[in-house]
């Protein structure tokens, strides 16, 4: 199939487009003109500069892809007046244009991704964030897409996702990075969360995508993609020091929870049908051990 991804460079989007080209689908990316394409430049067959967003339709017309994949996203966890326009241009406008683009192409099929702040305290909608906010807010123009039955789509939420060779700021890649005699402030550690290996992830996009290939046009449905039960963040970060034989260099309870902190995201989202995480949380702790031995 000819498949659109925006997303492509980040740390998921060059996994998954590996994959996809494996399995022998024809990959095309819209990036911005600041993106490092190097690492996917020998596999996707074109990556298209975003900007000018009138000009994607021109560009679908060469190509007509069949599927729109949107891994594209800004993340701030306490936005500023200098990230409102980053938040809204690259969580609402890009994936907008991107779809509209590809649905005058031909394009029947998306997958989308969404996140569990959306959902605090467990709560059908309740944006932890401003980056919440906007991740709903294109939800809420996907349905309208789906409405009018021009495509079919299906949503995955994702929660906190991490590989052996993740670099991203994410806090669990925090205390990996962390050298001999450094410590880090926590807090409490308390919270339960949901991490899937991604290995694991990018198996729940294959499996995305042959669901949503077969589904009836006007079709809008989201999973979760994650392990049947959460774990807390302290007793994760520990079982990873426990593995490196190490002390756990964290002052937990140094810092406060976010305002609006997720405690416990148990039951949030119906898992994906007919996919399951493969890689329990101790499997992939020792993964992340043992390349983290390796290089240090």
């Amino acid at each position: 199939m000819r498949i659109v991804v925006t997303g492509a460079t980040g740390y998921l989007g060059k996994k998954l487009v590996k994959r996809l080209k494996e399995e022998g689908h024809d990959i095309y990316a819209v990036v911005r003109a600041s993106s490092d394409i190097s690492q996917i430049k020998n596999i996707v067959l074109g990556a298209m500069q975003s900007i000018p967003y009138e000009e994607l339709e021109n560009k679908f017309d060469e190509i007509s892809p069949e599927v729109y994949i949107n891994l594209a996203g800004y993340y701030c966890g306490s936005h500023t007046k200098n990230s409102i326009g980053e938040l809204l241009d690259a969580n609402v406008m890009l994936p907008t244009f991107v779809m509209d683009a590809a649905i005058k192409s031909g394009c029947s099929h998306v997958i989308h991704t969404a996140s569990v702040q959306q959902n605090y305290a467990g709560k059908n909608y309740d944006p932890v964030n401003l980056y919440a906010a906007t991740k709903q807010a294109f939800e809420d123009i996907l349905h309208y897409y789906t409405s009018m039955k021009k495509i079919n789509a299906m949503t995955l939420q994702l929660f906190d996702t991490y590989g052996a060779d993740d670099t991203r700021g994410k806090v669990f890649n925090l205390v990996r990075s962390l050298k001999e005699g450094e410590s880090i402030a926590m807090s409490p550690g308390r919270q339960k969360l949901y991490f899937c290996y991604v290995d694991d992830v990018i198996d729940a996009y294959v499996h995305a995508l042959e669901l949503v290939r077969t589904d009836v046009m006007g079709a809008d449905h989201k999973y979760a993609v994650r392990l049947e039960q959460p774990i807390e963040l302290r007793k994760f970060v520990e079982k990873y020091f426990e593995l490196m034989k190490k002390d756990v260099p964290v002052e937990w309870g140094k810092r406060e929870y976010m305002a609006k902190e997720i405690m416990d995201p148990t039951g949030i989202g119906e898992i994906l049908p007919g996919w399951e995480a493969k890689i329990s949380y101790l499997q992939g702790l020792t993964l992340c051990s043992e390349y983290d031995r390796e290089r240090r």
